[in-house]
C-alpha cells in the first residue's frame, strides 16, 4: 500500500512526459535521449588525456582499478537532470534509459574499437570476459530509495550485451551519504563497508557499475575488497563524473 501511494504521488508530481522537453508520454523522449553526449576519455582522477579512462602514470598507483569508463559529463545539464531525478526523486523507470545510455557508450567506444580487443594492447578490454558487479546499497538506504540504482543499470547492461552479473557484493555498514563529505571524509566513511560473499574470484576480470564518479572512493573501496578474493583486472563504469 505504501509503495502504491508513493507511486501515485510520483505520477501526480512528475507526469509521464519527457523530463527534458516536457513532450511525449515517456520520461525521456527519443530525441532527447539521442542528444545525450558521451564524454571524451580522460584520466578519471586528474582529467589529463588518457585512453578510454585508464588512470594516467601519475595517478594509477593511488587506485586498485585499472581505470574508470565515464560515459557522460555531470556538467551536461540534461544528463545531470536525469541522474538527479533517478536518484533523488525515485523515478526508477529512468534506470532503463540511463542503462541504455551506458550500453550505447560501451558499444560505440569499446566493442567496436579494435584496439580494445588487441592482446598486445595495454587496454585489453574484451567485454565478453568481464563480470558485472553493481555497487550495493545498505539495507537502510535501499528501504529509503526503494531500489538500487546501480543494480538496475547493471542489469540493463548485462541483458543488452549478454554479460554475467553478480550480486554477491554486499554493503555491511550504513554510513553518511558520500555527497555530504570531502575527499578524505569519503575515504574514511567507506572503510570496511563492503563484503564479498561469493566464491574466490580466481583472476576474474570485473567491471564495477555505479551512477556517478566523484573522487573514486566508492569504486576503489569495492575494488580493494574484490582484490582480497583474487580478482583480476578491475574497471569502473559510471554514467558521469560529478
Amino acid at each position: 500500500m505504501i509503495k502504491k501511494a508513493i507511486q501515485f504521488w510520483l505520477d501526480f508530481l512528475f507526469p509521464k512526459n519527457c523530463l527534458l522537453c516536457q513532450e511525449g508520454n515517456e520520461y525521456l523522449c527519443q530525441k532527447c535521449f539521442r542528444n545525450l553526449k558521451f564524454k571524451d576519455p580522460h584520466c578519471p582522477n586528474c582529467d589529463n588525456n588518457s585512453k578510454i579512462g585508464i588512470f594516467c602514470d601519475k595517478c594509477r598507483d593511488k587506485f586498485e582499478l585499472k581505470g574508470v569508463l565515464v560515459a557522460g559529463d555531470f556538467n551536461d545539464k540534461n544528463l545531470a537532470t536525469l541522474i538527479k531525478y533517478y536518484k533523488y526523486n525515485f523515478i526508477k523507470e529512468l534506470g532503463n534509459y540511463l542503462g541504455l545510455f551506458l550500453v550505447n557508450f560501451l558499444n560505440n567506444n569499446i566493442r567496436t574499437n579494435p584496439i580494445m580487443k588487441n592482446n598486445n594492447s595495454e587496454l585489453n578490454l574484451d567485454l565478453d570476459n568481464y563480470l558485472i558487479i553493481p555497487v550495493p546499497l545498505s539495507k537502510k538506504r535501499l528501504r529509503w530509495r526503494g531500489f538500487n540504482q546501480s543494480q538496475i543499470l547493471a542489469k540493463k547492461i548485462g541483458g543488452e550485451i549478454g554479460l554475467k552479473i553478480s550480486l554477491d557484493l554486499v554493503r555491511v555498514k550504513h554510513r553518511t551519504a558520500q555527497a555530504k563529505l570531502n575527499k578524505k571524509g569519503r575515504e574514511e566513511n567507506l572503510k570496511n563497508c563492503f563484503k564479498w560473499k561469493g566464491e574466490n574470484l580466481k583472476e576474474q576480470k570485473i567491471i564495477i557499475v555505479d551512477d556517478v564518479y566523484t573522487t573514486g572512493s566508492t569504486l576503489n573501496e569495492v575494488a580493494q575488497e574484490l582484490k582480497k578474493h583474487q580478482a583480476g583486472e578491475i574497471w569502473g563504469l559510471v554514467l558521469a563524473k560529478g
